[in-house]
């Protein structure tokens, strides 16, 4: 050490000397204790440190000036010789944190020794007072709790009294920690260490899925189960650990949303899905060539749609493998790391009822709001389903006998005509069946008679899609009957056509809204042959409520016959919960209109559906008030337009409640 440094070392030992905390110090000490510093320097106006932090280090300058600020209010000035963090018998702090922020005024100099070597030379040269080596413990504690991923987002005062409660325990090499199967009432957090955790199948044959070390949380899972340890922990070297209660970790998982959070994404990434066995898997091309996938549940009756190398994540659920190895084996093949989309679809599939996770989820039912939990009890109460038995066997053999002749082409083109020149004889006897209503008194009755019998067309309705699916020689699932809220309902599950290109599941899509098309037309040309006033209004209010139940139908907000039309035509499972994501996530950021025109450039099928969806709702509007005006004038003698827009409105609403709500769901599970 030459004469410049030696005189240097003895400026940083005259400056630590002159602190209180150490001038009880021996030479000998305060020279080991120096020799422990760094040199640190600094520019006017840079920071260093910053308030509310977790503290790490403490300083003394050694030459120039420095700014106290608290609350983004100056409060004192620091200069040669003084310390930042230190008090006269310890840490300012309280709280494990900075009580202030410091900026260099002028160029400063300062000597920095951080909290790790300062605790360590404490063990071997107490001051005294164990109280400043506690709390240079509990601020390492939080430091390292912090650096941790599940409490990463821990507010300060959460994180200093999780600090103060969490017990500090050694382990030795090789010693089982916890055992698969056993009860787990604790979990850990590996200071220093490694452990090897294994799982054994009913075999009895062990495999080892991972390796831990610091800092890495683990046995969290029984916790938030309450079940029995998945997995066995085995040191591998010398480990300290910080022990938590499941006390502690319940009530640190109700009083930190963020660590709840950070848990949760914690557990998915951890997770090994397995697939379920019965799930069979089915391999066709679309039009352009392109391979898809599709996995089917032959117990529950669903399919589902992979997307684009997603039979490459199908195939590695099966129980050994992580959501984070599969992101990384997924990264190896395809050279793509997208954590998200992959766990979004391991989501899809469990819920969709097609693989399982060791995982359980917050139930929905719970993070519904209060309004529309009762709506959807409501809903269950008013709707009854049950389904028939040999469904296929039925609508196999009626349409071997008898219903294939309507799939013939001449069949199709009187039909195709019937439709046609039936809507034109409505329209054109719009007004005369108006001014008819004033002439017939039991206007009523003929209301809800034509408003029941158009409920039963529903029945012609289903069975059309399954016909239609038996033309496309595909299998009709089941076909059923029950009743929804003021009417009859009917539904037939045709989604063994997922199996079928996209022309066939259009087809049978359309199916029912065409077989409205015809009884309404049927209805309709009928006004032409009587010659009586009531059976004339019946059966022009029929085709009335026919052709206002396609109009709901062909609906691209919800689960029937256009959304689906939809979907197949633009090739994109799951549209509206695709489409409803993007549009949160654009809304979630600036936008700008370079911005925009990339988005709509690389979403146009989410871009093209929220366009239908605000055409057809501004039809509906227009159709809604149309259609009350002159059933109010025909029906009530009511022509104040007023009474109209209550209606208008009120159907907007009505139907609104519904549609939120499932909005709401595709935002809530995806979160």
């Amino acid at each position: 050490m030459d004469a410049a440094q030696l005189n240097g070392h003895k400026h940083w030992q005259a400056v630590i000397t002159a602190h209180p905390l150490f001038s009880g110090f021996t030479s000998n000490k305060i020279e080991a204790l120096s020799r422990l510093f760094t040199l640190k320097k600094y520019q006017p106006g840079e920071m260093i440190v910053t308030q509310g932090d977790i503290i790490d280090s403490f300083y003394f300058i050694l030459s120039g000036n420095a700014e106290v600020i608290v609350a983004s209010q100056p409060v004192a000035t620091l200069s040669e010789g003084e310390s930042i963090g230190l008090s006269e018998t310890g840490f300012f702090s309280t709280t494990g944190t900075r009580t202030a922020t410091i900026i260099a005024l002028t160029e400063l100099t300062a000597i920095s020794l951080d909290l790790q070597t300062f605790r360590d030379f404490l063990l071997e040269h107490p001051l005294g007072d164990d109280a400043l080596r506690v709390n240079a413990d509990l601020m390492l504690r939080m430091h390292f709790i912090k650096q941790t991923l599940p409490f990463a987002k821990m507010g300060m005062n959460e994180l200093h009294l999780f600090a103060q409660k969490i017990q500090e325990i050694s382990i030795p090499a090789g010693t089982i920690l916890f055992q698969q199967g056993k009860t787990g009432d604790d979990c850990y957090l590996i200071q220093y260490g490694k452990f090897e955790i294994t799982i054994e199948d009913a075999t009895g044959n062990k495999k080892i899925i991972a390796e831990l070390e610091p800092p890495s949380l683990l046995g969290e899972t029984a916790l938030l189960l309450a079940a029995p340890r998945n997995a066995t922990a085995r040191a591998l070297e010398d480990s300290l650990l910080l022990k938590i209660d499941k006390q502690l970790f319940m009530e640190m998982l109700g009083s930190d949303a963020n660590a709840a959070s950070s848990i949760m994404e914690l557990q998915l990434a951890r997770c090994r899905p397995i697939r379920l066995k019965e799930i069979e898997v089915f391999h066709s091309a679309t039009k352009d060539g392109e391979e898809v996938i599709t996995l089917r549940n032959a117990r529950l009756n669903k399919y589902f749609r992979l997307p684009k190398e997603g039979l490459f994540v199908w195939e590695r659920m099966d129980g050994l493998h992580s959501l984070h190895e599969v992101t990384m084996d997924f990264f190896d093949r395809y050279d793509v790391f997208n954590p998200g989309e992959i766990s979004s679809l391991i989501m899809q599939l469990q819920r969709a009822g097609f693989l399982q996770l060791d995982i359980k989820e917050k139930s929905e039912k719970e993070s519904q709001p209060i309004w529309l939990r009762f709506f959807m009890l409501i809903n269950r109460i008013l709707t009854v389903r049950t389904a028939l038995g040999n469904t296929d066997d039925f609508i196999t053999r009626t349409y071997k006998k008898t219903f294939w002749v309507l799939y013939t082409r001449p069949a199709q083109y009187i039909m195709l005509l019937i439709s046609i020149i039936g809507f034109c004889s409505f329209i054109y006897n719009f007004h005369f069946i108006i001014e008819q209503m004033d002439l017939i008194s039991n206007k009523s009755v003929l209301i809800f008679a034509a408003f029941f019998f158009m409920m039963c067309t529903i029945l012609f309705h289903e069975l059309a899609h399954g016909y239609t699916a038996k033309f496309f020689d595909r299998k009709v699932n089941a076909f059923g009957i029950g009743w929804f809220w003021v009417g009859p309902i009917a539904f037939c599950d045709t989604s063994d056509m997922w199996l079928s290109p996209a022309k066939a599941r259009i087809a049978v899509d359309l199916a029912g809204i065409y077989a409205n098309l015809i009884i309404a037309g049927i209805a309709s040309l009928c006004l032409w042959f009587s010659n009586y006033n009531d059976l004339n209004v019946f059966l022009w209010l029929f085709s009335l409520f026919t052709y206002g139940n396609i109009f709901v139908n062909l609906s691209p907000l919800i689960e029937l016959d256009g959304y689906y039309m939809l979907m197949d035509i633009m090739d994109k499972p799951n549209l509206r919960e695709s489409a409803t994501l993007w549009l949160i996530n654009l809304f979630s950021k600036k936008i700008t209109l370079n911005r925009l025109r990339a988005e709509i450039k690389e979403n146009k099928k989410e871009c093209l559906y929220w366009l239908i969806c605000i055409v057809y709702t501004l039809l509906k509007i227009l159709f809604a008030y149309i259609i009350a005006i002159y059933l109010l004038r025909g029906l009530l003698g009511v022509k104040n337009p007023f009474y109209s827009l209550m209606i208008t409105f009120a159907v907007i609403i009505f139907s609104s409640i519904g549609i939120w709500g499932k909005i709401s769901r595709i935002r809530r599970l995806n979160k």
